[in-house]
Order: C-alpha cells, then sequence, then structure tokens
C-alpha cells in the first residue's frame, strides 16, 4: 500500500504529457478544475480502456499517458469524489512489481470514477458540473467502490499471467459469482 501511495504521488508530480490520443483531450492540462467535468466521457473511454488493454511493452508509453491524465482529472475534478479503501485494496500489496501495483492502482481509481460518473449519466448529469462532487454519500462509495474491485477483476483477468494470482481478487471473483461482492463492499468500507 505505501508503494501505491508513493507511486500514485511520483505520477501525479509529473509525468510530461506523453501521448494526445483519442482518450485523453488536447490541452486537458490548460483547463480551469471547475471546467474539469466536460471529460467525464473521457474518464469512462480511459477506464475502459486500461481494463482492457494487456500490459505489455508496446502499451507501456500510451498506458502511462493515459494513467497522467486519469490521475490529473482526479486531484482537480470538483465533480467525483474518490474514497481510497485501504480495507478492499489490499490486494495491492500481493504484487510484487511496483509498475504492475501502480497499473492495478490506476484501474482501481479509474473504474471508481467511472462507475460514480455511469451514475451521473444515468441521471442525465454526465458532462455538467455537479454542486455536491458524485462520491459524499455512503451509496456513491459503495457505488465506486464496487466499481473499483469489478474493474481490477477484469483488469486481473485479462493480465493473470503477468500479475501471477492474487488471492483476495480471485476471492473478490468467487463473491461476485455468487453474488455476494456488493454486500461485501458495503460491509467493509471504511472498517479500518
Amino acid at each position: 500500500m505505501k508503494r501505491f501511495i508513493t507511486s500514485l504521488m511520483l505520477l501525479c508530480m509529473g509525468l510530461p504529457a506523453m501521448a494526445q490520443d483519442a482518450l485523453i483531450p488536447e490541452n486537458y492540462m490548460d483547463t480551469d478544475p471547475n471546467q474539469s467535468y466536460q471529460y467525464e466521457q473521457n474518464i469512462l473511454n480511459c477506464a475502459e480502456w486500461l481494463i482492457t488493454t494487456p500490459l505489455t511493452p508496446e502499451m507501456q508509453y500510451p498506458r502511462m499517458a493515459v494513467t497522467q491524465f486519469v490521475m490529473m482529472w482526479m486531484q482537480v475534478s470538483p465533480s467525483i469524489q474518490i474514497n481510497f479503501d485501504t480495507n478492499l485494496m489490499e490486494f495491492l500489496d500481493d504484487i510484487s512489481s511496483e509498475e504492475q501495483q501502480t497499473d492495478m492502482a490506476t484501474v482501481y481509481c479509474a473504474s471508481y470514477m467511472a462507475g460514480l460518473i455511469r451514475e451521473k449519466a444515468a441521471e442525465g448529469k454526465i458532462n455538467t458540473n455537479s454542486v455536491v462532487p458524485k462520491g459524499t454519500s455512503h451509496a456513491d462509495k459503495v457505488t465506486g467502490a464496487l466499481s473499483a474491485v469489478e474493474g481490477c477483476i477484469r483488469f486481473y483477468d485479462i493480465n493473470k499471467e503477468k500479475l501471477g494470482r492474487i488471492r483476495d481478487l480471485e476471492r473478490y471473483k468467487k463473491m461476485q459469482k455468487e453474488g455476494t461482492l456488493r454486500e461485501y463492499v458495503e460491509a467493509n468500507l471504511g472498517t479500518r
């Protein structure tokens, strides 16, 4: 967990903008934080791309660029608030490579935000400013954390050979199959 926080801070502090892609809006670094809500669809697209793009050497550079955008947006967006629940994120400690740990943590964050943005979209409020950010209520925290865990499960399934066996994610997968994952997430929010 400490490695995740250190890696996240290094990432946020300053990779230069590396690649402009359809996923990443041009000149997003110049955007007023109060206008960052306009990139919510980009965050949904980036979350899906991060989950489904395999961890291969040729995708390392684009992955870093997408990660930088997601992490920067997470820091400045007033419309979405993410909650890092260390109990649900303990599986990060089972990943030996710092780079892969950062990749998984980014998937967690992007998936968390995507879950809340999908909820805004269902309310017809995607890409709109919110007076109260999504992520502050208990229901929002459950939605975000569940989406984050499910995103990590998908990412793990795609990259299992490279990541190795992650016991907690295997347990989460089993709960997902049994239909008890939401209950578990809700019961374990903020337990530490």
